[in-house]
């Protein structure tokens, strides 16, 4: 095989390196598009680096000052020498056009980066130890990391018609933002399960997660519109017998057991009919952000997409088991928040709390109780505990609201019935 030379622009770069040594405002300019590795050159970088850091501190930048700060760091010869930087500077006599050289030095850089990642792919994947999955979300990371992002900056100006139309819309129509949660109070307290949003709800097991989830995932899916269901910690069967549940009135004991009256079978028959049809379930055990992106492509083909639900985060494979574990669940926490901007769904993670609530005196939790990452906090719109109540009070339950990035936070008294799968309002 013929070795290629990897892509460059020589020419380019020198006229940006000439185009800063004569205009600050190329250096405004090109520092916004470029860092130092982005040029193929090594003298190139040296010399990019050498301006970036007088004009950082407000020193004059030329041929002269360049070299003096490139000798100060001993890396005179590297650049090129005093020569070679009188050429740079001789070689451009205008610097309107450091923008678009600076734009070709960057494509060429990002050609670089993703020749070398598929290098790197292709090695790993010669390794017999290496485990695909892993190498997968791994690859797909990097690729996420390599790729280059446009079109990032719009003004108020631009934003503000986009805003005033949802106002407009919210008024005429007398619609909530997002799609509906089943009970009355929390849509109006949250807003709905609003477009681009991430929601966290924690709870200690056999607190109502599953459940709260799965009540969800009926009412988003009861308006049309599709909902991905990723349940990591029961199958598919087991919620959707939850759901009939509900939806029948037929007690889960019943269900679970198969005793059932010739009365059970006939709400049966009847509940059965109003189960939305339109949740998608995903019960891979072996989940990603990857595969959860690939996922909701998959069903964003079909219809529009009103929720995605992950039960439950701490159990989705990291893309990188050798990082602590806290760090981990931090990756996939991000992973989450970005899913929900970038296809303007709404995502529900479900996520284990601490054990230490159960020791504390005061049991109303807290942001910090939210196991293994403060990234949970701080990457979602709303975090939504539920809390049990003991003994005799075991047949409510209340939703503390511990985080809204868009209002107040709350809590509230909810009805708890196990035995239908369902967590209602209180009358």
């Amino acid at each position: 095989m013929t070795d290629l030379t990897p892509p460059h622009d020589f020419a380019a770069e020198q006229a940006v390196l000439g185009a800063m040594l004569i205009s600050r405002d190329a250096i405004t300019t090109v520092t916004s598009l470029l860092s130092g590795p982005d040029f193929y050159r090594p003298a190139h970088e040296f010399v990019f680096d050498a301006i970036t850091a007088l004009d950082g501190t407000g020193r004059p930048v030329d041929p002269v000052t360049v070299g003096d700060e490139l000798r100060s760091r001993g890396t005179l010869a590297n650049g090129g020498g005093l020569p070679y930087l009188a050429e740079l500077f001789a070689a451009v006599d205008v610097a309107a056009n450091a923008g678009y050289h600076a734009q070709l030095i960057r494509t060429a850089a990002d050609r670089r980066r993703l020749i070398d990642l598929a290098a790197h792919i292709s090695q790993r994947a010669h390794d017999p130890e290496a485990d695909p999955i892993a190498l997968v979300e791994k690859a797909r990371l990097a690729l996420d990391a390599a790729t280059p992002i446009t079109g990032r900056l719009r003004t108020v100006d631009e934003i503000l018609p986009d805003v005033i139309d949802e106002l407009q819309a919210l008024q005429r129509d007398g619609r909530r933002m997002g799609h509906p949660f089943p009970w009355r109070e929390v849509n109006e307290r949250l807003h709905g399960l609003v477009p681009g949003r991430f929601f966290v709800l924690g709870a200690r097991p056999a607190q109502g997660k599953s459940m709260f989830a799965q009540n969800c995932a009926e009412s988003v899916a009861a308006t049309g519109q599709q909902v991905l269901y990723l349940s990591l910690e029961m199958t598919q069967g087991e919620v959707t017998r939850r759901m009939l549940s509900n939806a029948s009135r037929v007690s889960m004991n019943r269900l679970q057991t198969g005793q059932l009256a010739d009365s059970d079978w006939e709400r049966i028959a009847d509940g059965q009919t109003r189960i939305p049809t339109s949740i998608a379930f995903d019960e891979d055990p072996r989940q990603t952000v990857g595969t959860m992106r690939r996922a909701v492509q998959d069903l964003l083909r079909r219809g529009p997409v009103g929720l995605v639900i992950l039960d439950y985060i701490q159990l989705v494979t990291p893309g990188d088991a050798n990082i602590p574990r806290q760090e981990q669940v931090s990756q996939l926490s991000r992973g989450c928040k970005l899913l929900a901007k970038e296809f303007a769904v709404p995502v529900l993670a479900l996520a284990q709390m601490n054990r230490g609530i159960e020791t504390r005196a005061d049991k109303k939790p807290v942001l910090s109780d939210l196991r293994e990452s403060g990234s949970l906090e701080q990457d979602a719109d709303v975090v939504l505990f539920l809390q049990r109540g003991e003994g005799e009070a075991d047949s409510w339950v209340t939703l503390h609201c511990a985080k809204f990035r868009h209002g107040q936070t709350f809590a509230l008294d909810m009805s708890f019935e196990g035995h239908y799968s369902r967590i209602a309002e209180i009358a």
